[in-house]
């Protein structure tokens, strides 16, 4: 099964402990199908178990906090981490808390259970009562990664607004929709932590003391989700801003055509007149005659070119 265990007596969790005098224990499983089998060797009553074990009708799982009889708590939570340059990815973490027993199974490369592991020992500010800090140590690791992602997306919104306002001719506009899609895988991620932390709240207004963990949680995810929205309402205003650059762009060079057709518009018009070969026409029969026509040609065009170089057309 790939199982790690941690006891926590008094004050001290020990890894790998045995159980006599425990107040708490913390099974670290490879799988959440392993519960069942854990969960009943620790004593975990078996209407737990069948509850958190219950198959979705959906085939998914949906993030969620269920508080059980008991005191127990089930949490499903969406883990966060960065890939590459610009590829958010989410994983899956659970947790049952229930008659003295943790129990936690992760999906994905966030690692979170691995930082719980590393910060079990260390003193918390505000630690929960009901896991000896087990659970708030593992809620605010799931914020720390959701606020690392935050920032490799903070980097790359800043990286596509040089290249969006730069002098040279990319084309951002697919670099932008990808952004704003890991934007959005990260704000879904994010959402179900700040709909389903208040639900562990104990006291109902949610002063109380054992519930600070709970609430500054929640103040870090609602700013993480501002600053992600934010940022892809920063992506909108420069895939806007491209748009209109393009637009700009698009009517110079139009202006650029237009003004060049004008231009070889005049001796196009001079020369299909005389070359209707009619035997009244000026200078038709003047030595003169060519000459001057050519240079009317020039001396037209080259009054045209210097009003639209005026006019910012050329």
């Amino acid at each position: 099964m790939g199982i790690t265990t941690w006891t926590r007596s008094g004050q001290q969790w020990r890894p790998d402990g045995g159980s006599g005098g425990m107040d708490v224990v913390w099974v670290r499983t490879a799988d959440r199908a392993d519960f069942v089998a854990v969960g009943a060797h620790y004593g975990v009553p078996a209407r737990v178990l069948e509850h958190v074990t219950r198959p979705s009708t959906t085939g998914r799982t949906r993030p969620h906090v269920d508080l059980l009889e008991g005191g127990g708590v089930h949490l499903i939570a969406p883990t966060l981490w960065f890939v590459g340059a610009h590829d958010v990815r989410t994983g899956e973490v659970a947790c049952l808390v229930s008659s003295g027993v943790v129990l936690t199974a992760e999906t994905g490369d966030a690692h979170v259970l691995d930082g719980v592991a590393e910060r079990i020992d260390m003193p918390q500010a505000f630690p929960d009562r009901l896991t000896g800090g087990v659970l708030s140590a593992l809620l605010t690791r799931l914020v720390e990664g959701a606020s690392a992602v935050e920032d490799h997306l903070a980097d790359a919104v800043e990286e596509l607004e040089d290249i969006v306002f730069s002098p040279t001719n990319d084309t951002p506009v697919e670099r932008i929709y990808a952004l704003k899609r890991e934007i959005a895988e990260a704000r879904r991620a994010l959402v179900p932590l700040s709909a389903e932390l208040p639900e562990l709240l104990t006291d109902p207004d949610g002063t109380g003391a054992a519930d600070a963990w709970v609430r500054r949680l929640s103040t870090a995810v609602e700013r993480l989700d501002r600053r992600l929205e934010d940022h892809d309402e920063l992506c909108a205003d420069m895939l806007s801003a491209h748009l209109a650059l393009v637009s700009v762009r698009q009517n110079d060079t139009i202006r650029q055509i237009s003004a060049w057709a004008g231009i070889v518009a005049i001796p196009t018009l001079i020369a299909s007149i005389y070359g209707m070969n009619f035997r009244q026409m000026p200078e038709l029969s003047s030595p003169w005659g060519y000459p001057a026509t050519l240079a009317a040609m020039v001396a037209l065009s080259v009054v045209l070119h210097r009003v639209f170089r005026r006019t910012g057309w050329l």
